[in-house]
């Protein structure tokens, strides 16, 4: 089947995304280096343009890398937008210039809701049902699905969440698994 074609900007922004190869960080790396092609999006609007540059420059400190977005190394935002880098590789002038540097530091500060509406890279990871049956066996110390049944509903909703977390089990697997209810285990998830 043949690649469709890709979106056209009318303001010549993309969002663009590459993988590392088996999701591997690309520095220090010999051989292939990404995994698949790359995905792109246009982004034609003021409004999806600060949405993006939140979104990009946030996904260090969510993926618990750093503690700020400035102290990531590897960002456009400490090196180019803060000047922390001894020369620039991004030209910053006219996002300055429309937005501000107050204005745009206090957008990047401004952590952004759970899911949000950018094109992302992060197909959800697959994890086997008896993965997931074990682990919640394992931390509830159970060596049954109807012995972990018999904690507290609290207890349940503990150990649910950390697994969902930890194994990113969707709450349909999770219901499946553990018999907790759909809509109790869709509330958690939410929330996370």
């Amino acid at each position: 089947m043949p690649r469709r074609e890709r979106k056209q900007s009318g303001t010549g922004i993309y969002h663009v995304m590459l993988r590392g190869i088996n999701r591997q960080d690309i520095f220090g790396r010999t051989g292939h280096l990404f995994q698949d092609r790359f995905k792109s999006e246009p982004c034609n609007d003021s409004a999806y343009f600060m949405t993006l540059f939140r979104y990009i420059h946030q996904n260090p400190v969510k993926a618990g890398l750093v503690k700020s977005a400035g102290g990531y190394e590897y960002s456009s935002w400490g090196n180019d937008y803060l000047d922390m880098a001894a020369q620039r590789v991004c030209h910053t002038d006219s996002v300055i210039n429309r937005y501000g540097m107050k204005e745009l530091t206090n957008w990047v500060d401004m952590p952004l809701p759970e899911r949000v509406g950018c094109l992302d890279m992060d197909e959800r990871k697959i994890v086997s049902d008896e993965s997931v049956r074990k682990e919640i066996l394992k931390r509830c110390g159970a060596s049954n699905i109807t012995e972990f049944l018999l904690h507290s509903k609290e207890r349940q909703k503990d150990i649910v969440r950390t697994v969902m977390r930890e194994l990113e089990a969707g709450p349909r697997q999770m219901s499946r698994i553990s018999g907790m209810p759909y809509t109790t285990l869709h509330k958690i998830w939410e929330k996370m």
